[in-house]
């Protein structure tokens, strides 16, 4: 299980919409209050790719996270909890105003007790308005309640 995830080329079955709003209030609720992320005009001014603001790598994080469920085709209400993030990769930045998506693929699962399992997933975040590739990669773990 070692090396980076594979980069999945299918398009996400579904995509969420940010705004700079988004950007504002995860900079109200962290205290992540860096200019390209919250302040267009200057992020147009000073030449940030795409000529406005880009959402931040930890957002994308959490956004990748809640989506890894629904990217994996668990059913809705699945429980699960995060138990490590063995890789994470910011590899382009994701301008605001774009939409995300996510796929996934499991590649482990073991019994960790009765009615739960880790799992192992690599997982893609992908933002339509960079064509490049995607814009965050990681492997992680969760522990999964298996569903009867």
């Amino acid at each position: 299980m070692s090396g980076p995830p594979a980069l999945s080329t299918a398009p996400p079955l579904l995509w969420r919409e940010t705004s700079q709003a988004d950007a504002d209030a995860f900079r109200d609720l962290t205290g992540d209050d860096q200019w390209i992320h919250v302040d267009p005009d200057r992020a147009a001014r000073e030449g940030v790719p795409g000529g406005g603001t880009v959402l931040p790598g930890a957002f994308l994080l959490s956004v990748l996270v809640a989506e890894l469920g629904r990217a994996l085709g668990y059913p809705p209400g699945t429980r699960s909890w995060q138990r490590s993030y063995e890789t994470v990769r910011f590899l382009r930045p994701a301008p605001v105003g774009g939409r995300l998506g996510a796929t996934a693929r499991e590649v482990a699962r073991r019994t960790a007790r009765p009615g739960r399992c880790l799992v192992v997933v690599d997982a893609v975040l992908h933002c339509d308005r960079v064509p490049e590739g995607p814009v965050l990669t990681g492997r992680f773990t969760s522990l999964l309640e298996e569903t009867p």
